[in-house]
């Protein structure tokens, strides 16, 4: 099985983090009651949290935090891909450096909570090919960037000559 790659809007990993983990929580409370002592009550799920742990290698790791940082910066609710999991509107929370850095190892911790402001129904893994349209027509139409699309459609050889009724991936 070859996993997809985790993005947050337009930033791509080049490497899935090497910890990953959803929570997902239900807050509840006791009351406690004199003649029937005490009952749980469920205050209903809260957003989901995604938090992990990831290396950047080579000469230019500090670079790569440097962007990574950037879209931390910008405090923005986006779409994040996950692998083995569908895509969810989240905001990046938390971004750390770990430990010692060398010239050729950064490790970094990330932190991303659901934003729920949006509907689930909003989020569009893959959209259907038209009559007549190319590669570069869906990602205009989308709003997702040509290099993106090639990136997670490895199946399409050729992004001129598409069949109608084909799946195009969107993330």
């Amino acid at each position: 099985m070859i996993l997809s790659l985790m993005s947050f809007g337009d930033f791509h990993w080049l490497h899935n983090p090497l910890e990953l983990k959803i929570e997902n929580r239900i807050i509840s409370h006791t009351r406690i009651y004199p003649d029937k002592g005490e009952k749980l009550y469920s205050n209903g799920k809260t957003c989901r949290v995604i938090t992990g742990k990831g290396e950047l290698l080579g000469s230019d790791c500090g670079e790569k935090f440097r962007r990574l940082y950037e879209v931390f910066s910008k405090g923005e609710s986006r779409v994040l891909s996950l692998p083995l999991f569908g895509p969810v509107y989240s905001k990046f929370t938390a971004l750390e450096v770990l430990g010692d850095t060398t010239p050729d190892l950064l490790t970094y911790s990330f932190e991303f909570v659901e934003d729920d402001s949006f509907s689930h129904d909003e989020i569009r893994e893959s959209c259907e090919v038209k009559t007549g349209e190319t590669l570069f027509d869906i990602a205009y139409r989308e709003g997702v960037e040509l290099n993106t699309l090639v990136r997670l459609n490895p199946q399409i050889k050729r992004p001129d000559e598409l069949s109608k009724g084909e799946r195009v991936r969107l993330c």
